[in-house]
């Protein structure tokens, strides 16, 4: 019984190894590549969403909000800027986001709007639906950039 056992044994250590062996094989296809025009329109693409950003993150009200935002949780939030939406057929701008990252969701606390062919930034008010210029969203008072002036101010 024991000889049996072993042959058994050895026969399934056999088949295991011959099965892993042949998971691991490369396949013959060739690997496409992209072509340099199309790494150098993407490397493009990511240096202009970095300027973007940038731009974003330049915005005294976004400053201003990052230092409030930080001081308050001793900095276990922190606000990250990213490209929500790229421009398509029917959108000719960048939707940016200005979220805090609590650890569990993203809270956004910014919507603007960039325009490539403009070089602009706009502020997008969701709950007006409107697209602002930023000198019109700073004159007014109740603008999101000035709501949070310190930290008595900051709301959880």
């Amino acid at each position: 019984m024991n000889l049996k056992k072993s042959i058994s044994n050895f026969i399934l250590i056999i088949a295991i190894a011959m099965g892993v062996s042949c998971g691991n094989r490369e396949t013959s296809e060739p690997q496409t590549e992209e072509s340099d025009s199309s790494k150098i329109l993407q490397e493009k693409q990511n240096a202009l969403e970095a300027e973007i950003l940038d731009q974003i993150d330049q915005l005294p009200e976004v400053k201003k909000r990052r230092e409030v935002v930080d001081s308050i949780t001793k900095g276990e939030h922190q606000l990250i800027s990213y490209i929500a939406m790229r421009p398509t057929d029917g959108e000719d701008h960048y939707w940016v986001e200005v979220s805090e990252d609590n650890g569990d969701v993203l809270v956004n606390h910014f919507h603007f709007f960039y325009y490539p062919a403009e070089k602009t930034i706009r502020y997008y008010d969701p709950i007006e639906d409107q697209i602002l210029e930023l000198e019109e969203w700073r004159s007014d008072t109740l603008h999101l950039g000035g709501a949070i002036k310190n930290e008595k101010d900051y709301n959880f």
